[in-house]
């Protein structure tokens, strides 16, 4: 396992290297709904898509993220906040800008 974190503008600043930028979570939806099979395989985030939650004090931005849960056999849109550790199965999903 690989303990190395990355952060938002970590994975943001080689996106931009690739000439991508965040999928926002309206493609974050079509991707997996023209590819469904990807959705069981990784949790894919939507970077572009943020929430700050108000009345949680200490909390950071979180992010779009499609998680599958086996024990119901659903997918369902949640979200997670960074750093990210590529040991946990996480593919941020970008698009041509």
């Amino acid at each position: 396992m690989v303990d190395c974190l990355a952060s938002n503008d970590d994975v943001l600043a080689q996106m931009y290297r690739r000439g991508l930028r965040p999928a926002l979570y309206e493609e974050l939806i079509g991707f997996t709904e023209k590819y469904p099979e990807e959705q069981w395989k990784y949790r894919i985030v939507a970077l572009g898509s943020k929430v700050r939650w108000d009345d949680a004090p200490g909390l950071s931005d979180e992010t779009a993220c499609l998680r599958s849960y086996v024990h119901d056999d659903a997918i369902r849109l949640a979200w997670t906040a960074a750093p990210w550790r590529p040991d946990e199965g996480y593919r941020f999903l970008a698009v041509r800008e």
